[in-house]
C-alpha cells in the first residue's frame, strides 16, 4: 500500500512538474550585458549574475540575445532593481532579415521602486535572419538581475 501511494505521489509531482514549465523560454543573467559606450567600460560590476551601474550618470547597457532563427513574435521581460522607478528604463530591438533596418518595443521602465521588479516589455516580431537586443539605462546602483522572452 505505501509503496503505491509513493509511486502514485511521484507520479503526480511528475504531471506538475510537466504542467508548470513554460514551454520554449529562454533567460539570460544581466551579467551578461555590457557597456554601450567603451568610454562607460568602467561603469558596470559584475555580481552573482546580475549587473548594477557604479557611474554617477545614467549609463547605457546593451546585450545581443539567441534565439531559434524561426520568425514571429516573441514577448520579453527584465528583472531589474532601482531606488526610483525611473532608474531603469529598457527596450527590446531585432533587426531586419536583410540587416538594413529593425524593429524595436518601447522603452518602458520599472512599475516600483525598491525591490526587484519585472519589467514587462512586451512582444516583438523576429525575422528567421534577425539579430536580436536588449538596451537598458541604468542609474547609478541600478541592476539588471536577468532578461527572460519565448522562443
Amino acid at each position: 500500500m505505501k509503496t503505491s501511494l509513493k509511486s502514485l505521489s511521484l507520479a503526480a509531482a511528475f504531471a506538475l512538474a510537466i504542467q508548470a514549465t513554460p514551454a520554449n523560454a529562454n533567460g539570460i543573467g544581466g551579467a551578461s550585458m555590457k557597456a554601450s559606450n567603451v568610454a562607460d567600460d568602467t561603469c558596470p560590476v559584475y555580481a552573482y549574475g546580475w549587473i548594477a551601474n557604479s557611474c554617477a550618470a545614467t549609463k547605457s547597457f546593451i546585450v545581443a540575445l539567441p534565439f531559434s532563427g524561426a520568425a514571429g513574435y516573441r514577448t520579453f521581460s527584465v528583472m531589474a532593481q532601482g531606488a526610483t522607478t525611473g532608474d531603469v528604463s529598457c527596450r527590446i530591438a531585432a533587426t531586419t532579415n536583410t540587416q538594413t533596418g529593425f524593429y524595436a518595443g518601447s522603452w518602458v521602465s520599472l512599475p516600483a521602486a525598491g525591490s526587484p521588479q519585472t519589467i514587462a516589455l512586451g512582444t516583438l516580431f523576429t525575422d528567421t535572419k534577425s539579430s536580436l537586443y536588449l538596451l537598458c539605462n541604468l542609474a547609478q546602483n541600478a541592476k539588471v538581475y536577468s532578461v527572460q522572452w519565448d522562443d
